[in-house]
């Protein structure tokens, strides 16, 4: 995040950003030391201590002189005689040798804690004009902030991607198992489908044989038949023969009958 960002976001808004006594100017150091300077490190104390304790591997340490004038972007600290817990405020451009353009919480109305134990917030952040009367020095966010803010990104996103890989790994080993269970499955229905046509062929192989005999069977059949039919027809032939070589007329019952089966 940028300090303009920064700015544009937090202007005229409340930041209780340690959950602790309210709204207080420490919060928005707090916020600006985290998301725009890249300290993902809380610095303990109340404000007038942060210039003592605000890391050196992130901050350049200036004490407030007549002829110095902060830029966009320092940290302006008030000593502990500024209301006995000090004031700390983000400098913005429009800084002169005179005054202090500041983006800073609970100036000019300070929080306060209730009898009950409860807090009336003071001043939100906002941009507001102050003195030098009472600046301790000032802290300048080190020209390698960017690459520190950088370094953590890649830091977080590195274990974001660890996590990410993980993930991708179980889903990777759920899967596997899943090809394997469907591939085996797979074979058991290749299997049967194997034996099924092995059976069909056994059973197809088996009815032309019992078709051919059959068949075979029926020629036979029919041949006896048709013979069966000759002898009976010769039967009959002789029988008409036999009727017109003899009067039948004169013959008894019983050579009839013999005669029928002659």
């Amino acid at each position: 995040m940028t300090l303009n960002e920064f700015v544009q976001r937090w202007n005229g808004q409340y930041d209780d950003f340690d959950n602790y006594a309210s709204t207080q100017c420490k919060d928005t150091f707090s916020r600006y030391n985290r998301d725009v300077v890249g300290n993902p490190n809380y610095v303990l104390g109340d404000a007038w201590e942060l210039y003592a304790k605000a890391p050196d591997s992130y901050y350049e340490k200036i004490r407030n002189t007549a002829s110095f004038i902060p830029r966009a972007g320092d940290v302006c600290v008030w000593d502990k005689s500024y209301g006995g817990y000090g004031h700390v405020a983000i400098c913005l451009d429009g800084c002169t040798a005179n005054s202090l353009r500041v983006l800073g919480q609970n100036y000019p109305v300070t929080s306060k804690q209730n009898a009950d134990g409860s807090w009336t917030k003071g001043s939100p952040n906002q941009i507001v004009t102050m003195s030098y009367n009472k600046v301790y020095g000032f802290l300048r966010p080190k020209e390698n902030m960017d690459l520190l803010a950088e370094l953590n990104n890649c830091k977080s996103n590195l274990t974001l991607n660890e996590k990410a890989v993980k993930e991708l790994d179980a889903k990777y080993t759920e899967l596997s198992i899943y090809y394997t269970d469907t591939r085996t499955q797979l074979e058991k229905v290749n299997k049967s489908y194997e034996e099924l046509d092995t059976d069909f062929d056994t059973y197809r192989e088996d009815s032309a044989d019992k078709i051919d005999e059959l068949g075979e069977t029926i020629k036979k059949n029919k041949e006896q038949a048709i013979l069966d039919l000759a002898t009976k027809q010769k039967k009959i032939d002789d029988l008409e023969q036999a009727i017109k070589d003899k009067d039948i007329s004169k013959l008894s019952f019983w050579q009839k009958v013999a005669l029928l089966f002659t």
